[in-house]
């Protein structure tokens, strides 16, 4: 009975350590949201299927766009 208990407990630590890291990114996210006039390089954004182009507009629903350059793996205002 204890090895379940401890097995148990080693899977629940696991999940609330995941379920941290991942809050702590939202909050980054949002934080550079508020504080940047470009999307963090770690941000993905929707992949154009026809065009292989990663795009996002940033900040949401600002009529902003950004296309990530595939080289430097930065995102780039789109200007038509």
């Amino acid at each position: 009975m204890g090895t379940t208990k401890n097995k148990e407990r080693i899977l629940n630590l696991s999940q609330n350590i995941a379920m941290k890291v991942a809050d702590d990114k939202i909050s980054n996210v949002d934080e550079a949201n508020y504080n940047k006039n470009h999307p963090p390089a770690s941000i993905n954004g929707e992949i154009n299927e026809k065009e292989g182009y990663e795009y996002i507009q940033w900040p949401k629903n600002s009529g902003r766009w950004f296309i990530k350059n595939k080289r430097t793996k930065q995102w780039e205002e789109w200007k038509d």
